[in-house]
Order: structure tokens, then C-alpha cells, then sequence
């Protein structure tokens, strides 16, 4: 799908097919897609195109950690996690 050829419209409708099967969501994927286009070259080869990517996509993740404001005055504190059940839901949990 990636290959080292020059960027067209099946370049970024891959891109965005990949983003929204990796369940990244509709409005992230658009600004993720928004920012790419911002960034890149009309020349740049879909190698560059890649690497700018990840690098969107990291510079999004390193936000700075929430501050859930739990205090430790009386432990055990309880906390109530939502979400989606999956495999990996439990372990990722357990390593917060």
C-alpha cells in the first residue's frame, strides 16, 4: 500500500482507510489528515509521507498526563474505568 511513489488521491484515501480501521475515530482522522496536508510537500514520496505521519500521531499522544485530582487522605481509593471490553482493556488497566 506504501510504496516509495510520488503522493496521489489513493495515497490519502489509504492513509485515511488505515486510520479509521485502526478505530483512531472520524474527527481525529480528519485533523490527522489535515495536519499531514499542511505538512507536506507536493513533491514529497509517500516514504516521507510516512515518517511525517508518525510523527503527527506522536506529537498528538505527548499531551500532558490528566490530573484526575484524587486525594490520598483516606486509601483505598476506588476508581470506575468505562469502556469498551477487550483483550487488552484489563491488562492496560492493571499497569496505569
Amino acid at each position: 500500500m506504501f510504496d516509495y511513489s510520488q503522493i496521489n488521491s489513493e495515497t490519502w484515501e489509504d492513509i485515511e482507510a488505515v486510520l479509521l480501521m485502526a478505530d483512531v475515530g472520524v474527527n481525529t482522522t480528519i485533523r490527522i489528515l489535515d495536519e499531514l496536508k499542511m505538512r507536506s510537500k507536493k513533491n514529497s514520496t509517500n516514504n516521507d509521507l510516512m515518517n511525517l505521519l508518525t510523527d503527527i500521531i506522536k506529537e498528538m499522544m505527548s499531551i500532558e498526563p490528566i490530573n484526575w485530582g484524587i486525594q490520598n487522605s483516606s486509601p483505598p481509593a476506588v476508581i470506575l474505568m468505562v469502556g469498551v471490553n477487550l483483550e487488552s482493556s484489563s491488562p492496560l488497566i492493571g499497569r496505569s
